[in-house]
């Protein structure tokens, strides 16, 4: 057996967050969804119908990425579009479940416990590891530079990657 106590800090977090979410799907699936489609079901349930691209932006994810798990809660009449405008809602069967779900994870959240420090430092990692912007914020642009260090044939100006 592993002694836990030898193991560096990321890799206890890792695990931990690896197993949590392990368990988090399992459940979810004996419910008919998954953890993207309880966020988007979660999301839904606090307001007005959405659009694809604006429930991206609320769920942090892109919104090509969101289409797959959209298009699962559609097929399983969890939620459903409006005629023309194609925005997004909730329906009743999808508020049945988005609330069997709550209490699952209300009890799990129970069973792993609320220690308002460790929720305090990981809000903290999280936030330093620059996540708190969500996925439309600027990230850098990164260059391919062959091997050999010459300028991209494409790049007219023989200007180096870095700078």
């Amino acid at each position: 057996m592993d002694d836990f106590a030898q193991w560096p800090t990321n890799r206890l977090l890792k695990t931990a967050a690896r197993l949590t979410e392990n368990t988090e799907t399992n459940h979810f699936r004996d419910l008919g969804t998954t953890p993207a489609g309880f966020a988007v079901l979660r999301v839904l349930s606090q307001g007005p119908q959405m659009s694809q691209p604006a429930l991206a932006r609320k769920v942090r994810v892109r919104p090509d990425t969101l289409g797959k798990v959209i298009d699962r809660l559609e097929r399983s009449a969890l939620i459903g579009r409006s005629g023309t405008s194609g925005q997004l809602s909730i329906t009743p069967a999808g508020r049945n479940l988005l609330h069997h779900a709550t209490v699952l994870e209300e009890e799990q959240e129970r069973t792993f416990g609320s220690d308002e420090q460790l929720r305090s430092e990981l809000i903290n990692r999280i936030r330093a590891l620059g996540l708190d912007s969500g996925p439309s914020r600027e990230r850098p642009h990164l260059k391919l530079v062959p091997k050999d260090g010459s300028p991209d044939e494409g790049d007219a100006s023989g200007s180096s990657a870095t700078g």
